[in-house]
């Protein structure tokens, strides 16, 4: 073979193999941008300051199957209240379930579809529970027994919607259902609000949720008095049942916190205080304080991988 001939094959061979390296780049660019974008869940009592969208984890993980959704509406889970059920469209598998509380006085569900697929599509059983009363002698006590009787409910029948009783439950929600949700994971622990189910809950989905009653903020005070016939919330006993903060305790599952700088009905001092006092009795918990978003259910979906780590973690 001459000099010219081995020459020429070399220049083949490279532009070939550079070539191949191009279109495989290009055949997988978006999966290793999608590596690099993707965070990992931080230790105990850690928190996140996210501004703008660049330290924002909302890509879809590539490690986790993504299913279709599956809707059953207008459950009844007691003699006045509802679930929708999002479940994943596979027969074959069962899936962990994840209790979802919507905003509001609690009477709504529907306001809650775009969070309950965001979560479902990941592999869980989201079931999403009206819970509120118009009866203020009971406001805050019949609330919180609601939640937990439709949390008893899907546990009971397990096997009718392909819940994975094997791993822990999760209780979620959004402003006062972040409030709801809060309370499962900590009264469910007391004398007065015992569950059974308060061993198996796994972790708190907490968006935006009060620890505390409002003390100077007007809005606030108005939506507690709507919501409990007080006009000063800090003089009702059915309020004060929903005070958070009263029930922290030691052995209270994980939290998982999100609050919007910008929040004007639920002061983001509020998530701050509430990771505080679950550290200090050493709860594990994860705040995040958004700098854009304020008091906007979209923060679930903006943190929608970060939040289904914190699930895969406690599962």
């Amino acid at each position: 073979m001459d000099k010219d001939t081995k020459l020429v094959i070399s220049l083949t061979l490279t532009v070939v193999t550079v070539t191949a390296i191009l279109v495989l780049f290009f055949m997988y660019r978006d999966k290793i941008i999608l590596r690099q974008s993707t965070n990992v869940v931080p230790t105990n009592g850690s928190q996140d300051n996210e501004s703008g969208t660049d330290n924002v984890v909302n890509d879809i993980h590539e490690d986790y199957k993504i299913y279709s959704v599956n809707v059953e509406k207008d459950v009844k889970y007691n003699d006045s209240k509802y679930l929708d059920i999002y479940s994943p469209n596979d027969n074959s598998k069962i899936f962990p379930l994840v209790m979802w509380f919507a905003g509001g006085a609690g009477e709504s569900k529907s306001t809650a579809k775009d969070e309950a697929t965001a979560i479902a599509k990941y592999g869980y059983v989201v079931a999403v529970a009206n819970y509120g009363t118009t009866d203020f002698t009971n406001a805050g006590s019949e609330r919180i027994q609601n939640g937990i009787e439709a949390m008893e409910y899907m546990y009971q029948r397990a096997n009718t919607y392909k819940v994975d009783i094997n791993k822990k439950i999760f209780v979620g929600g959004t402003s006062f259902g972040g409030i709801m949700a809060s309370l499962l994971g900590t009264a469910t622990n007391t004398e007065e609000f015992a569950s059974v189910l308060h061993a198996n809950i796994g972790g708190v989905l907490d968006f935006f949720g009060s620890v505390e009653l409002p003390t100077d903020d007007e809005k606030s005070q108005l939506a507690f008095s709507t919501v409990f016939g007080c006009e000063d919330p800090l003089m009702c006993p059915e309020a004060d049942i929903m005070r958070v903060a009263k029930y922290i305790d030691k052995d209270d599952p994980a939290f998982y916190i999100v609050h919007g700088q910008n929040d004007g009905t639920s002061r983001v001092e509020q998530s701050i205080n509430l990771a505080s006092s679950l550290s200090n009795v050493g709860v594990e918990n994860k705040l995040t304080i958004d700098q854009e978003l304020g008091h906007d259910s979209a923060l679930v979906t903006k943190y929608i991988d970060s939040l289904i780590d914190f699930l895969r973690n406690h599962e």
